[in-house]
């Protein structure tokens, strides 16, 4: 979690960065996550839950900031297709949104603790 504030003041960066949650963060953080095999911490678990917001505003600015870019690339480029465009931000967006709805689903188990399950429920994920 303590890559979170570094990435929040990321400004530049290039467009084919703009997946590193869907494609790095989140499958590295899913170790975490409860699953049949092990107990995960609660701390960490607790921690996870309450950066969830943070982490999705973030990730969905890198894709709006890698939308931007891509836009205005084509807008040099006459030939570009934007439909094209608007439709793989969409399904990367889909994807992002998919992405922290498992993780949300798997925090809220019914055997998770109760403590990430309440800071599940007081963060507000603004998505």
């Amino acid at each position: 979690m303590h890559l979170l504030p570094q990435l929040s003041t990321v400004k530049t960066f290039p467009p084919s960065d703009a997946s590193i949650f869907t494609d790095y963060i989140l499958p590295v953080l899913h170790f975490a996550l409860p699953n049949d095999n092990e107990e995960p911490d609660e701390l960490i678990l607790q921690a996870y839950a309450e950066s969830l917001p943070r982490m999705a505003e973030t990730a969905r600015r890198f894709l709006e900031t890698a939308q931007f870019f891509k836009q205005k690339q084509q807008k040099d480029n006459v030939t570009a297709d934007n439909k094209s465009v608007q439709t793989n931000f969409q399904r990367e967006i889909d994807e992002l949104r998919q992405a922290f709805k498992e993780v949300v689903n798997l925090m809220l188990r019914a055997d998770s603790p109760t403590s990430v399950k309440k800071a599940i429920i007081s963060v507000r994920l603004h998505y």
